[in-house]
């Protein structure tokens, strides 16, 4: 690890590369020593059936089209059932383009990831410093490089760090066009953030958070009407233009035009099926969720064994929609409790059947650290800064709704770390005057 420091910081001297970058690069390097040392410590678990994205990426490389059988989400597939849209697009054909370049290899998977989140790290630098300056930046990449949920994501493929990637991009672009207000980056915008959809649909309350954010901003100014919904406009088309080949591809092969997962139905019965008990905060696992379904199965007599993903997304919308509807107080107490598991990971692997140890709880204590240095910078730069944090409440709010993990919120916390970096430097600022004047006062006296 030193002899690589020390190599880049050779080159960059040599190729006189200017100091941001060069400590920048200095930043990835870390980054990529310390995804190594964790790969070689915790290898990447063996190929299996809980692999789904990358399982769908194999069988669409093999001709058995965009498809899987997952009996944890849908009890009734098989070999003449497996179309599915349990998962979105983008990875699962981004890591097909991977398993076929490299013959299937895991392993070149996993390095994506890795990859992907350095390219993460490069977008929270240009992201921070479009609103803050340099120093503020490389706090920012520094705090990404070390961040305990990313990194425990590099050894595993899904689609969340993908997302972030195309969500932290496209939180920079809308800064630049909001600055100049040029077509083409409000466009390019768009396209990254409904790439951002199509990697974790989700990500949706993002788009239509914004889209409907600047249209109300540049309704009170002297614009002409048009220019006034302009913006939101190529943002909106821009995105929907990116989902919409899921969508028909959904309609044709399931027969609804589902927008981004088949699994929301699953998630909507599964997380919600106990209100109305004495126990219901709490975060459903998949053992508990499996009993759920098997309950919901029996009880459902009218359901013939051939549906597909669409039939049954149905069947567990409209079974969870019912019970929201009955336990109302409840659902709106519950959806407010998941913002505890979202931000924190609380009573999630509980739910799994591993009970927290030190390092979870270093997380959690990570975690509110960047939230409460977050909510700082955010009071500070509330009206100029607003497509930032909306983004991360619009996700939050999604999330809370439905299902909520740490995991889940890896497609904003590079923005939130971004925010939290410009509280770190403020913080340390502020020692250092203060200890400046405690030494002066000292001479003085």
């Amino acid at each position: 690890m030193r002899n690589i420091f020390y190599r880049i910081n050779n080159w960059t001297n040599q190729h006189l590369v200017p100091f941001p970058i060069r400590s920048l690069l200095f930043i990835t390097a870390l980054s990529l020593g310390i995804n190594t040392v964790l790969l070689i410590i915790h290898p990447p678990y063996a190929l299996n059936e809980k692999d789904i994205w990358w399982n769908i990426s194999l069988n669409l490389i093999h001709g058995d089209g965009y498809s899987i059988c997952s009996h944890s989400y849908f009890p009734f597939c098989g070999p003449a059932n497996m179309i599915t849209a349990s998962r979105e697009p983008l990875p699962v054909l981004f890591f097909a383009l991977v398993a076929f370049v490299f013959n299937d290899s895991y392993f070149a998977g996993i390095l994506t990831e890795v990859a992907f989140n350095v390219v993460i790290l490069w977008g929270a630098f240009f992201l921070t410093r479009k609103w803050a300056n340099t120093k503020t930046a490389l706090a920012a990449a520094f705090i990404w490089s070390i961040y305990p949920p990313a990194l425990g994501l590099t050894d595993q493929i899904s689609g969340d760090l993908l997302a972030a990637v195309f969500i932290t991009w496209g939180l920079y672009l809308i800064l630049r066009a909001r600055d100049n207000d040029n077509i083409f980056h409000w466009l390019l915008a768009g396209i990254f953030l409904g790439a951002g959809v199509m990697s974790r649909s989700a990500t949706l309350a993002i788009v239509m958070t914004l889209a409907f954010g600047f249209a109300l901003e540049r309704w009170f100014t002297k614009q002409k009407p048009l220019n006034k919904i302009l913006p939101s406009a190529i943002i909106l088309l821009a995105s929907i233009g990116m989902m919409t080949p899921w969508v028909i591809r959904n309609s044709l092969e399931l027969g609804k035009p589902i927008v981004g997962s088949s699994l929301v139905g699953y998630n909507i019965y599964r997380h919600n099926y106990m209100l109305g008990t004495n126990n219901y905060f709490r975060y459903v696992g998949s053992k508990e969720g499996h009993q759920a379904l098997q309950e919901l199965l029996a009880r459902r007599t009218d359901l013939l064994g051939t549906e597909n993903e669409a039939q049954m997304d149905d069947v567990y919308r409209s079974e969870g929609v019912n019970i929201i509807r009955a336990h109302p107080l409840q659902y709106a107490e519950l959806s407010l409790f998941r913002f505890f598991p979202l931000w924190f990971n609380w009573g999630v692997n509980e739910a799994y059947g591993t009970p927290p140890d030190i390092v979870d709880y270093s997380v959690m204590a990570f975690q509110g650290t960047l939230m409460v240095l977050a909510i700082f910078v955010v009071y500070q730069t509330r009206k100029d800064l607003w497509p930032l944090w909306i983004s991360i409440v619009a996700i939050s709010a999604a999330y809370m709704l439905i299902d909520s993990q740490l995991r889940y919120l890896i497609s904003v916390m590079p923005l939130v770390i971004s925010l939290s970096a410009k509280g770190v430097v403020v913080l340390t600022q502020n020692i250092s005057r203060h200890r400046v004047n405690v030494r002066g006062y000292s001479d003085v006296a």
